[in-house]
């Protein structure tokens, strides 16, 4: 499935960050993302998603030519200053996408920062040790999670961001490692950082500066709104999701392997939450065969579907582990084709055909069974 969507949605751990997330953030930089749930239920979608360090919240300098390094701190001493409001859309180096806000400061040039950005009243959360400060300025993209829940499901109102300056940060990476060679402790700040601020920053001054379990500190907090349209911006960026050219050939040219699932009743049970978080893309692209998209292209798919998804309202599970009410029901069964209409709460809302494919030449031993949707009518409301 498409790796970018995969990272978002490792956003989703649960309805919300879990007490020791931000403690996990700090271990270093993560892989990114699985896909969400293989079921409807709540607890099955989301049990081998985690929340990433880095992916969905980018960090990157902005380099501005021709501006200067920042000055001596002068009698405020030395400040970190957030924007007013939250900026455009934009992404980062590693494919994630977000809102983005610019902090400035006068940090001496190099100095090292931890940021934590949980997002406020809904799922998700980030934070990444250490960037540097380039130029005075560092810009942070923030995802909001809670856009790839099921409509209905409890939307974030915002997000916090909260900047720490401290001289050694102590940060043990994780994963692995090679055989002889030790995990090093990274996070301290470079020499030409502690030649100015003080090995122990005691000539870190100024109104955010405080001391924490003995140890000399900047720290500066700030909270931002979501833009208007943030869910629709970002799924529409989203390879995944309602991008305007959605892919169906890998980036070699290959055309993308159909959907596997082990049998056609887990098969149908992935379909339920792909739908709910509209997934439209990675439907059409990888469920439907390549008769459905000649006949149903992209864009006329993508507009028709969403509208459908549009009307029928909350598709957020009824009950607190159920992460959507979206059901189905076998018509028929096998043994190479199937049909099954698509519930909600009580009503038949689509119908959808499917047989199993050939495996590939190329899949060996062990291989899970491909599927093709043939067939994907949509009951108007």
């Amino acid at each position: 499935m498409p790796e970018r969507w995969e990272r978002e949605l490792r956003h989703l751990r649960g309805v919300g960050p879990s007490p020791d997330l931000w403690h996990r953030a700090r271990q270093g930089p993560i892989a990114s993302h699985p896909s969400p749930s293989r079921g409807p239920r709540l607890t099955a979608a989301l049990v081998a998603l985690v929340v990433v360090v880095g992916t969905g919240f980018g960090l990157w300098s902005a380099f501005w030519p021709g501006m200067q390094a920042p000055a001596s701190p002068g009698a405020r001493g030395y400040f970190i200053t957030f924007p007013e409001h939250a900026g455009a859309l934009g992404q980062d180096p590693n494919g994630g996408i977000g809102v983005t806000i610019t902090i400035r400061t006068n940090l001496p040039e190099g100095t090292l920062v931890d940021i934590d950005a949980p997002n406020i009243g809904g799922p998700g959360g980030i934070g990444e040790c250490c960037p540097p400060v380039h130029q005075g300025r560092l810009t942070i993209a923030v995802d909001n999670a809670s856009c790839y829940l099921a409509p209905g499901s409890p939307r974030s109102t915002g997000f916090g961001v909260t900047i720490t300056v401290k001289p050694d940060f102590k940060v043990v990476p994780i994963g692995p490692v090679a055989p002889g060679s030790t995990r090093k402790p990274i996070g301290k700040q470079p020499a030409t950082v502690l030649a100015i601020l003080g090995q122990r920053f005691e000539r870190l001054k100024g109104d955010q500066v405080r001391t924490v379990n003995g140890v000399r500190q900047l720290v500066a907090s700030a909270t931002f709104a979501w833009p208007s349209n943030t869910c629709e911006a970002l799924l529409r960026s989203n390879d995944g999701f309602l991008p305007q050219v959605c892919p169906t050939t890998d980036t070699t040219g290959h055309s993308l392997a159909m959907i596997q699932a082990p049998d056609p009743r887990g098969l149908m049970d992935q379909l339920m939450p792909a739908i709910a978080q509209i997934r439209l893309c990675e439907v059409w692209s990888q469920w439907m065969v390549p008769a459905y998209r000649q006949s149903n292209p992209w864009l006329a798919f993508r507009d028709r579907a969403k509208a459908w998804i549009d009307s029928l309202g909350g598709l957020a599970g009824d009950q607190p582990d159920q992460f959507t009410a979206l059901t189905w029901k076998f018509r028929s069964e096998g043994p190479k084709a199937y049909a099954a209409d698509i519930i909600l709460r009580g009503t038949p809302v689509a119908h959808v055909e499917f047989v199993s494919l050939p495996f590939p030449t190329s899949c060996g031993t062990g291989c899970e069974p491909f599927w093709g949707f043939t067939k994907l009518d949509l009951i108007e409301r």
